[in-house]
């Protein structure tokens, strides 16, 4: 029993000592160690530093971010490797970091500079802390020039831009019978007639009547009356053009006896006993919303004969079971042959399924001989755009406004184009400059400082000075709202080049894309005018 009892103590005793020597490992592992991610060495705060005046838009306030970071984790680190700076950079670098300490509270920023310049510091690390004081100070008491109140630009209901040109690929193309580019027309000529008129103007007389018929038609037909006129903003031309629409309504829709309706109809003669077979049916190639395409379509009959054929044949887009014109021509099978094609322009005015259906006529309004709708569906795709139409004095707020492929308005909000320091937009981190750019949705960024919390649409330029400056990094995104309450730009804040808007507006800009490419056949890449009034 001693024995044994000699045995537990001892094992017992053993246990404690391996418990006491483990217990300090224990505390060590438990410490939290900074993560490499959230140190800045020195030689990692040069390399930030050397990118200084290498950087655009986005890439400068993601460099600011960075700039602060470093900053706040190694302050000591930050003010040695600053102060080989030349002057030029070194201001520069000032202005990135209180440009981002901006978004929480200079005061407190401040005083944690302040606090350094009891340090042992050399004399270059004290003009560091200088030019950073300064930069503060600056900063607190600036005042916006801001000038004369801006009046926020107007929003229209209809992309002028898309309109434009679904005109030009009808009228170009002697394409003025399709009813789905009337009743397009209509809606817009109700709902937006300054925007209507101001597109047909740029039309020729001919193609000018011929559009105005065709949509007095359709808002006879469908009762569309109910649209409203701002005379102070409309050309004497546009005046008219709304005018000869107006009165063609009024004429189509007083009482006409069917012996004038018949009167002028073409008297249908058949030409051929035979019925033709309609063959293949094919487009030149994708078919996009708003852009001209050839359909080829091939024609035959059993017999050949001494006489020449002709019948009228008539191209038509079903979609949902609903017949829409679309184009309209003669067909001629020569003596001696059995077979012929025909060439047809379309411009589909919409995204979305479509089946394309010949009819084949004795003569034009004579007696159908056939008809053939195409096995096969044809999906038309189109691009969302968003146009944003900023103030010359960038100091206030402008507007962003959404469309779908087809034209029409799906949100608006207010943005702002300004950059720090209101700089041209000609210049690198200058305003946002003008132009049309290629739009994309990207990823969200970890920094919700600057951009919040959703995805953004980064720009490439394409064209104007978005294309010919050389600009880079500007995006449409969110962020912190702007301290200032006074700023005529509040709640949003100024950028390096890039359009700001708020988080809530963001993220329904983003939803909204997203369902025009998932739902309504929109592509990934989208259309971006920013223009200023």
């Amino acid at each position: 029993m001693k024995s044994s009892g000699k045995h537990l103590l001892a094992m017992l005793l053993a246990i404690v000592l391996c418990f006491s020597l483990c217990m300090p490992v224990l505390a060590i592992q438990d410490q939290e160690e900074p993560s490499e991610e959230s140190v800045f060495s020195g030689t990692d705060i040069s390399e930030l530093l050397s990118s200084l005046g290498d950087t655009d838009g986005s890439g400068t306030e993601d460099l600011s971010y960075e700039l602060y970071q470093a900053f706040e984790t190694n302050p000591s680190g930050f003010i040695s490797a600053a102060a080989e700076l030349q002057s030029d950079d070194l201001k520069a670098m000032a202005e990135l970091l209180v440009y981002f300490a901006g978004y929480f509270d200079l005061d407190d920023f401040k005083e944690q500079v302040t606090s350094h310049k009891g340090d042992m510091l050399t004399e270059s690390e004290q003009k560091v802390i200088e030019e950073l004081l300064q930069e503060i100070d600056f900063q607190k008491n600036k005042v916006a020039d801001v000038g004369p109140v801006e009046e926020l630009p107007e929003v229209q209901k209809y992309n002028p831009y898309f309109l434009e040109k679904l005109v030009s690929a009808h009228v170009d193309n002697d394409n003025l019978e399709d009813e789905e580019f009337f009743e397009t027309l209509s809606d817009v000529f109700v709902e937006d007639p300054a925007v209507f008129s101001a597109v047909i103007a740029n039309t020729s007389t001919v193609a000018q009547k011929a559009i105005v018929d065709g949509v007095a038609e359709v808002c006879s037909t469908n009762g569309k009356y109910a649209f409203s006129i701002n005379d102070g903003k409309l050309t004497e031309e546009q005046a008219a053009i709304i005018s000869a629409v107006q009165e063609q309504i009024a004429v189509i829709n007083d009482d006409i006896s069917e012996e004038d309706v018949l009167e002028g109809q073409d008297v249908a003669v058949p030409l051929s006993t035979q019925v033709p077979t309609i063959g293949t049916m094919t487009y030149a190639g994708k078919l996009v919303c708003g852009e001209a395409t050839t359909l080829t379509v091939s024609f035959s009959e059993t017999t050949a004969t001494s006489s020449v054929r002709t019948y009228w044949t008539e191209v038509y887009a079903v979609r949902n079971g609903k017949e829409h014109l679309k184009s309209s021509k003669s067909i001629t099978i020569p003596r001696g042959a059995t077979s012929t094609t025909q060439k047809y322009s379309i411009t589909y005015d919409n995204t979305g399924v479509v089946y394309t259906l010949v009819k084949v006529y004795t003569a034009k309004n004579g007696t159908l001989l056939t008809q053939r709708q195409g096995k096969y569906s044809d999906t038309i795709t189109g691009q969302w755009s968003i146009i944003v139409n900023l103030p010359i004095n960038r100091n206030y707020k402008g507007t962003l406004a959404l469309y779908h492929a087809n034209g029409a308005l799906q949100m608006s909000c207010k943005c702002l184009g300004l950059a720090e320091y209101n700089k041209a937009m000609t210049l690198e981190n200058g305003n946002t400059p003008t132009g049309t750019y290629s739009g994309e949705i990207c990823g969200a960024s970890s920094n919700t400082y600057s951009y919040g919390p959703y995805r953004r649409i980064s720009m490439v330029g394409k064209s104007g000075l978005a294309k010919t400056t050389g600009r880079t990094g500007i995006m449409i995104h969110g962020g912190d709202p702007a301290k200032d309450t006074s700023l005529p730009g509040y709640p949003l804040r100024c950028t390096h080049g890039c359009i700001r808007v708020t988080n809530s507006d963001q993220k329904s800009l983003i939803d909204l894309v997203d369902t025009l490419i998932s739902d309504f056949y929109a592509d990934r890449y989208g259309e971006v005018v920013v223009s200023e009034t």
